[in-house]
């Protein structure tokens, strides 16, 4: 009965945090840690016991690819079209946003107190993290602290350039995210797009860091530097303005030029 099968998940359940508690005292695990180990157990398995996880159908990869595609474009496409250029990418250009939700997107989750990234270090692997449901603490070097919300991207020049993270981010609550990978998305873009293409990723990429590398050190960080991604779209993609009700605008910080030799900095650019 379903009663029953509760109760062994139960029982498994206690099996296994008395085996992790027993595991952490053997190995004279600091009580503070101990308590975040042991948050981060319960949290995997209310997760476990609310949702089901993609690898646990397994009647999911016995499906044809293209409906594979089909169905990720729709878990995924969604939350990517937060970002305006992921908002163009799938209504215009959704030969590259499919492959890449296919392959290149992931939804990952994590309690609250886990770190993220920590400040100075390099966003390996190179990825943008889009908030789903929760919130988020963003520390800068600056020590100056931002709260993030639901639908807000984060290090987003992790996709476009050599990136060290700016500032360190934790879970300030339970919360579920996905990434998107730079090296997925640098790989179905060079297959969708023309070479050509005003709007293709790779231009976009050029302006991007053009934009950092005009910013103060003080003012780099991993959350939204204000860059007018709207007024690139705007110059870049002529079908812009009839998905975004534009009417037009001034260009942004940047432009699209061919970049020299650019100095190693921490946003040295990699995508194109």
């Amino acid at each position: 009965t379903h009663m029953t099968r509760v109760q062994m998940v139960d029982s498994e359940q206690q099996l296994q945090f008395s085996t992790l508690h027993r595991f952490l005292r053997s190995r004279h695990v600091s009580a503070q840690l101990a308590s975040r180990v042991k948050r981060n157990a319960q949290f995997i398995m209310d997760q476990r016991r609310s949702s089901i996880e993609e690898g646990e159908v397994l009647l999911l990869p016995l499906l044809s690819e293209p409906l594979r595609v089909d169905l990720h474009f729709e878990m995924y496409s969604g939350a990517l079209s937060v970002h305006p250029l992921f908002k163009y990418y799938s209504a215009y250009k959704d030969t590259c946003i499919r492959r890449l939700c296919h392959k290149g997107v992931s939804a990952v989750h994590f309690a609250k107190g886990d770190v993220l990234f920590t400040a100075r270090d390099k966003a390996d692997p190179p990825q943008m993290w889009v908030l789903r449901t929760g919130s988020l603490s963003y520390q800068h070097d600056s020590s100056l602290t931002h709260s993030v919300a639901a639908g807000e991207c984060v290090s987003e020049s992790a996709l476009w350039a050599h990136w060290k993270h700016r500032g360190t981010l934790v879970a300030s609550s339970e919360c579920r995210l996905i990434t998107v990978d730079a090296r997925r998305l640098r790989q179905h873009a060079q297959r969708a797009f023309r070479t050509d293409d005003t709007a293709h990723p790779g231009n976009y990429a050029r302006w991007y860091v053009e934009n950092v590398r005009e910013l103060p050190t003080e003012d780099l960080s991993d959350l939204d530097m204000g860059f007018a991604i709207d007024d690139w779209l705007d110059a870049h993609a002529g079908s812009y303005r009839r998905l975004s009700g534009r009417r037009g605008g001034s260009f942004g910080r940047g432009s699209h030029v061919a970049l020299p030799n650019l100095p190693t900095t921490s946003a040295r650019g990699h995508f194109f």
